[in-house]
């Protein structure tokens, strides 16, 4: 088995532009106090610090991206800091972990790109590892080309190959000081689509990489007509190139320019007048594919609506609704399968998270946006419906279950919850105070599990590794 793990903004729109929201303040008040992390008694973890606190930019909140990759025995840690040479940019910055034989981790860091804008929830980088254990990277787009690079050669950060769509300073300049996306072509870089934003990376069980998306369907039209969908691509090592999982829209000269005969858009899922958000996926012990995502009406916002489900049991098998009927891509919101387990009007936040239980039934990550804790859901294949299963403990927002049944739970602080096969109850395993935004990393089968986490005043993030005694 691969050692590569199943990884587990906020805008209004006025005039066709884009203006960003004034909520989200730089830095919260109070400061934050930070406490010493420690492995409850009994756990039979060890908690190692990866790598120690860095520092990151506030005005770059790492909320969506998937920020590490295990590469063998290293990992790579992408983030956006200050300090960048140019007026009003910010610095993206690749480090790359390597641990000696006393357990200690030695750390190398370069800089991607010194021209990143400071866009608080969405230029964020997010890192993938292929099968052959090369370094992918997107970065610094808001409804912008690709911005992507890939290692020549396995796990290195020093020889990465751009193959993403150039962008000059003048551009920056219109999609940030102007806030403008004037890119209507059809997408000419090697993953498709254009208009990108918050990418994130995933692999399957044999290590194959893929990507998630939001992209302008419809890039040439006026800003409400665009149609952001959802994409998903797939990376083929031997051909060295990436694939949409996803569906025919063809596209006329009103819907891109230029577009050549036979021009199409490829999401996975969309709807004219929607945006989708955020898919999110997951890969269980027998390699089938499962998919959350929301969707939003017309311009772009923290609320949304329609949280959908799909899943496939195999590449060849056609994509699937909860109760096995079958989609066609691309999925429309008239067709979704809707995960039901609150009212049809209900209103939630964007993000997701989905793994399955020891049954291979999904487990779902919710969040209304009504101030309630997070809420695990699952589908009752006897009901044939939705259902509650839980609150998450402390309002964690990502669960994660590994193949011998055993779930985590990672939530502010962070408080880290395990949950045994045939256990009622979650039991705190690890618990700090003073970081945010926990993103899990297990290396399934290989029982590593690696959590990234920002300082609660976002200025400072770190890794850490719970280890089995």
């Amino acid at each position: 088995m691969s050692k590569h793990s199943g990884v587990v903004g906020l805008l209004f729109a006025v005039a066709g532009s884009i203006a960003l929201s004034p909520v989200l303040a730089a830095t919260p008040e109070p400061p934050v106090i930070v406490s010493p992390g420690r492995v409850k008694p009994g756990a039979r973890l060890k908690a190692v610090e990866v790598l120690p606190d860095v520092p990151v930019s506030p005005q770059a909140r790492n909320l969506f991206s998937t920020p590490i990759g295990l590469c063998g025995d290293q990992l790579v840690v992408a983030s956006v800091e200050e300090g960048s040479r140019f007026p009003n940019r910010l610095t993206t910055v690749v480090r790359l972990g390597t641990p000696d034989n006393a357990g200690s981790w030695q750390w190398r860091r370069v800089v991607l790109e010194e021209r990143t804008l400071p866009d608080i929830t969405h230029t964020q980088p997010s890192v993938g590892i292929d099968s052959r254990q090369n370094v992918h990277i997107a970065y610094n787009m808001h409804n912008m080309p690709w911005q992507y690079v890939r290692s020549r050669t396995p796990c290195s950060i020093d020889d990465f190959e751009f193959r993403g769509t150039a962008m000059s300073d003048a551009d920056l300049h219109v999609a940030f000081e102007q806030n403008r996306s004037p890119w209507g072509d059809p997408g000419s870089a090697a993953i498709p689509g254009n208009q990108i934003t918050y990418p994130a990376f995933f692999n399957d069980r044999n290590g194959d990489l893929y990507v998630t998306y939001r992209f302008a369907v419809r890039p040439g039209r006026t800003w409400l007509e665009r149609a952001f969908g959802g994409g998903i691509a797939r990376f083929d090592v031997g051909s060295q190139r990436w694939s949409a999982v996803g569906g025919d829209v063809p596209l006329t000269s009103r819907d891109a320019q230029p577009a050549p005969s036979g021009a199409a858009s490829h999401p996975f899922a969309w709807e004219p007048g929607w945006t989708v958000y955020h898919p999110r996926l997951w890969f269980d012990r027998n390699n089938a594919m499962f998919v959350t995502w929301m969707w939003r009406k017309e311009q772009a916002g923290i609320d949304t609506t329609h949280p959908s489900f799909a899943m496939r049991p195999n590449p060849q098998a056609p994509f699937q609704r909860a109760d096995g009927s079958s989609y066609e891509l691309p999925v429309r919101l008239s067709s979704v399968g809707e995960i039901d387990a609150f009212d049809a009007d209900h209103v939630y936040h964007a993000g997701t998270s989905v793994t399955t239980d020891a049954r291979g039934a999904p487990l779902v990550v919710l969040e209304s946006n009504d101030g309630t804790p997070r809420t695990l859901v699952t589908y009752d294949s006897s009901a044939k419906r939705w259902r509650t299963v839980e609150r998450t403990p402390y309002g964690a927002p990502w669960v994660v279950c590994e193949d011998d049944a055993t779930c985590w739970a990672y939530a502010t602080g962070p408080r880290i919850f395990r949950r045994k096969r045939l256990e009622t109850s979650w039991k705190m395993v690890y618990e700090q105070d003073g970081y945010c935004d926990p993103k899990p990393l297990h290396a399934l089968g290989a029982h590593r599990r690696f959590v990234h986490v920002t300082r609660c005043d976002w200025r400072t993030s770190r890794v850490i590794e719970l280890a089995d005694q």
